[in-house]
């Protein structure tokens, strides 16, 4: 049980951060959307990207490993289906 927790911790962390960098997503420029884009998909972390309302727009590899799904299984997906 406490295993579980803290990687429950851990992705709920992951997600509030990938939800904080989205905001800042559509104004990149095309290099910085580029290098968002390699960080992204190639991360060991997790990372789950939701619009306000709690909507999965976006996962990586690593997150759709993590929680089971594949990355277009999760979008449009409330976030609380991953917690």
């Amino acid at each position: 049980l406490g295993m579980r927790r803290k990687v429950g911790q851990i992705s709920r962390n992951a997600l509030a951060l990938s939800v904080k960098y989205a905001q800042f997503y559509p104004g990149f420029d095309d290099m910085e959307q580029k290098i968002f884009k390699a960080l992204f998909d190639h991360s060991s972390l997790g990372i789950v990207i939701s619009n306000a309302s709690g909507i999965i727009e976006r996962a990586n590899p690593y997150a759709s490993q993590i929680f089971g799904y594949d990355p277009d299984e999760l979008v449009g997906q409330v976030v609380e289906v991953l917690l």
